[in-house]
């Protein structure tokens, strides 16, 4: 009797080895190009890097805000930015600052603007070596016409020799705050006011009720305020220290007077003259 033996390089087996080759065959391609293209695509990562690292000169200059608006008198802070034909931020060399109603002051890139007039505006920012720009707009509310003056506080109390500072703001149709072109100050009595353009400083010197002016000398529009003043702690008694001193002949003592109210509490004495 015969005995037949498996073998291994039969059909089935040469079969099971063709499918194991085509499988890791498949899987090394796959990985292969994987790893292709991952590798190509860090290349161009680097080269996108590369490239966004190497910023141009300066093709343009963006302002922001590019609209503002404020009120008479406020300030706005504006701030320039340059960038180059890819869109990449660069430095402005010569940022020059200018504005066609107001006044701005400049600070490298960016400025202060101050509102010393309504209307429409616009701020531009050039590059004083390029002479490439960008420009924003400001709309400035108020700065009309004055039609009236307020002066504040409104009312005041204070004591003989107090101070106290006043402050005028004139108002344009709108009701908006405006300049007063000619600001002029005056007392009805009570003390003496010392002017400072819009403002003024009173010093109260007399008790009574008074009332301070400020008048726009070229359209006569003006503001009052009026002031309540009472005199202040009054010299109501003198005390001597020491109230009494036994000396020897040719011996000195110092006395020393001090001014009480009232109340008891100290004030000065406003002439003092001593006798023996």
């Amino acid at each position: 009797m015969r005995t037949r033996i498996n073998d291994s390089r039969g059909p089935t087996a040469v079969f099971m080895r063709v499918l194991v080759a085509v499988l890791l065959l498949g899987f090394t391609g796959n990985a292969l190009a994987q790893g292709v293209e991952n590798t190509a695509s860090e290349r161009v990562d680097v080269r996108a890097a590369v490239q966004g690292s190497r910023k141009g000169p300066l093709t343009s200059i963006t302002v922001d805000p590019i609209i503002a608006s404020i009120i008479y008198g406020n300030k706005q802070q504006f701030t320039a930015t340059g960038r180059d034909a890819s869109g990449n931020t660069v430095s402005i060399p010569d940022p020059q600052w200018s504005v066609t109603g107001g006044t701005i002051t400049g600070n490298g890139q960016s400025a202060t603007y101050e509102a010393t007039e309504g209307g429409d505006y616009t701020v531009t920012c050039r590059d004083g070596a390029s002479g490439i720009e960008g420009t924003a707009k400001v709309h400035v509310k108020g700065g009309g016409p004055l039609v009236s003056v307020l002066v504040y506080p409104s009312s005041a109390s204070l004591k003989v020799g107090e101070q106290k500072v006043f402050q005028a703001e004139g108002k344009d149709t709108s009701g908006y705050r405006t300049g007063i072109p000619d600001p002029q100050w005056s007392v009805s009595g009570g003390g003496t006011v010392t002017p400072n353009g819009e403002s003024a400083t009173f010093t109260a010197t007399d008790p009574g009720d008074f009332t301070i002016t400020c008048q726009d000398g070229s359209s006569g529009m003006q503001g009052t305020s009026s002031i309540h003043i009472t005199n202040g702690s009054q010299l109501s008694s003198i005390l001597i220290s020491p109230a009494q001193a036994n000396l020897q002949l040719g011996q000195q003592q110092v006395f020393q007077a001090t001014g009480k109210d009232q109340q008891g509490n100290q004030v000065p004495i406003p002439d003092p003259q001593w006798s023996v």
